[in-house]
């Protein structure tokens, strides 16, 4: 019966240091980190396929006050098919993009989660304004 014991309580100890050495927190935290950087390069990759086919940005992309990530609520990307603060790239659905991804935080509002605009240059920024798992911001210039 000791042997039995001390055979669950090795287990046991081994088991507590694999979930501290795998830290499952973090693994969750990278991985909803590289959804973000699909969906971002996803929208931008949309955005440019839409200005090689017609020859124009979306219209309702708005400018950027800077070349910044922006983050207030009217350079939100709204949900495919509903109304917001934000601006609508519903014209992309279903052609350049199949449809619109919306940031793994999201609770179901009518945002995606996602932000962008046109910068001082002229050129689309895409980015995830909300990450707060990694220390690098997620965003797409092109």
């Amino acid at each position: 019966m000791l042997e039995i014991l001390l055979v669950v309580a090795a287990i046991a100890i081994l088991a507590g240091i694999v979930i501290v050495a795998i830290n499952p927190a973090q693994q969750l935290a990278e991985t909803r980190d590289a959804q973000r950087h699909s969906d971002v390069e996803a929208i931008s990759s949309a955005i440019l396929q839409y200005t090689i086919k017609t020859g124009a940005y979306p219209a309702d992309i708005p400018g950027l006050a800077g070349d910044d990530c922006p983050d207030d609520t009217e350079n939100l990307i709204c949900q495919e098919g509903e109304a917001c603060d934000g601006f609508s790239l519903d014209e992309l659905v279903p052609n350049y993009i199949a449809a619109l991804p919306i940031d793994p935080s999201q609770d179901g509002s009518e945002v995606t989660g996602y932000a962008g605009g046109l910068t001082s240059s002229n050129r689309v920024l895409i980015c995830a304004p909300d990450t707060e798992e990694g220390d690098e911001l997620i965003s797409v210039t092109r």
